[in-house]
């Protein structure tokens, strides 16, 4: 069985005299960073795009496991510095392969970084299983969601 994610998208919805959004913007680096789960992030790199290329990871088992941080940074987002952030939507393209649809994998931790530091808001759905079979588009956040703290261009 492998966990896999296609890519990771965020959108910033923006206001300067009219209300505005940013566009989805895809990142520039992909990487794993460990943090003691059983599972690595094989391809990290891929998340920065829709291609039909994925971020893999393989855990050791399926029962309780983690894996490791998949990390996707270097959006180049460009705000006007006069505008005001109302909201951040994130996208993820995530499924499985496997021929067990018991394995039940879920998220575990989906948040933003801001000055390097991860915020406390988690905005990962433990309850749905990600999808056995083709990938599909998962949204985290909104047009008006701030996720727990303020944002400046």
């Amino acid at each position: 069985m492998k966990i896999s994610t296609i890519f990771v998208i965020i959108c910033l919805f923006s206001t300067s005299l009219v209300a505005q959004t940013s566009g989805l913007t895809y990142p520039t680096i992909g990487t794993s960073i460990p943090i003691g789960g059983t599972g690595d992030w094989s391809t990290p790199a891929n998340v920065i795009a829709a291609d039909g290329l994925d971020a893999v990871s393989f855990p050791f088992s399926f029962a309780n496991e983690f894996t490791d941080r998949l990390v996707a940074r270097a959006f180049g987002f460009n705000i006007p510095a006069t505008a005001t952030i109302l909201g951040i939507e994130v996208q993820i393209n995530r499924g499985m392969t496997g021929s067990d649809p018991s394995s039940n994998i879920r998220d575990n931790e989906i948040a933003l970084v801001k000055a390097f530091v991860s915020q406390p808001t988690n905005k990962a759905d433990l309850s749905e299983a990600w999808p056995l079979g083709p990938t599909a588009v998962k949204i985290y956040g909104g047009a008006a969601d701030l996720w727990g703290t303020t944002w400046t261009p």
